[in-house]
């Protein structure tokens, strides 16, 4: 265009100079996730997993799964949200049974109103984290959250403790007593909710180190509670001796 004579050289020279300045910043900016667009963000996603757009079904069985995570990490960093989405456990918290006082702490509704946020917003990120694939494999948005938030509520209700104080000996009581009282599914759903949420606290640095591998302790402790899957009737065979019997049949 300058050397047309459309712009005058020394808006071109300005022009030209700021596009070099500009060209390394831009591909930094492209290669960070953080700045891409919904659309961008859903495309190398659905790529990543393999997925082919044009099987409908495919398509939107995975769609659904990406909303879900994408709103629910909205919903627990405070943003808009799609409500269709985002599991909304009861607030059960407000009318249960609780202690008055343990000590120097009183019971209060609004700190048993921010515990209970507290560990939902937390439990929300743990099952949307994008490490957490085999967690989301084995169990529901709900199952995982509507299983933590009930046991942050309930350690509020008992000991008047919030995420930070919480004590590994009440973990491990609250997690047998979970497996006397629930499906075992429920208890193990539990288990490794709580494992992985505890991972995601200490990374993060929400808790001590120090405590969240206490609590993890707790947390294998009650595990080991759980029953043993049961062993499988009569007598085992190798594949070797099964194919050599099918031939001879």
């Amino acid at each position: 265009m300058t050397k047309s004579n459309y712009i005058r050289p020394v808006i071109g020279k300005r022009v030209h100079d700021a596009i070099a300045e500009a060209a390394p910043k831009m591909v930094a900016l492209a290669q960070d996730p953080e700045n891409y667009g919904p659309a961008k963000k859903f495309g190398l996603a659905i790529k990543k997993a393999g997925v082919d757009p044009t099987d409908p079904d495919a398509f939107e069985a995975f769609q659904d799964k990406y909303n879900e995570i994408e709103q629910t990490k909205r919903a627990a960093q405070g943003l808009f949200y799609r409500k269709e989405f985002v599991y909304e456990p009861d607030e059960a918290y407000r009318t249960q049974n609780h202690v008055e006082e343990i000590g120097d702490r009183h019971w209060q509704l609004a700190t048993a109103t921010r515990n209970h946020n507290q560990v939902l917003k937390f439990s929300r990120l743990t099952w949307a984290d994008d490490d957490n694939q085999d967690l989301r494999d084995a169990y529901t948005q709900e199952l995982v959250v509507n299983e933590v938030v009930k046991m942050g509520d309930a350690l509020y209700a008992q000991y008047l403790e919030t995420l930070k104080r919480w004590e590994p000996k009440h973990f491990y009581n609250y997690i047998n007593d979970s497996i006397k009282q629930q499906p075992v599914f429920r208890a193990q759903a539990l288990v490794t909710s709580l494992t992985e949420l505890l991972k995601y606290l200490i990374q993060n640095k929400k808790i001590t180190s120090k405590r969240g591998h206490e609590l993890l302790a707790a947390v294998a402790e009650g595990a080991a509670l759980l029953p043993k899957p049961a062993k499988p009737k009569g007598r085992t065979i190798s594949l070797s001796d099964y194919k050599r019997g099918k031939r001879k049949n």
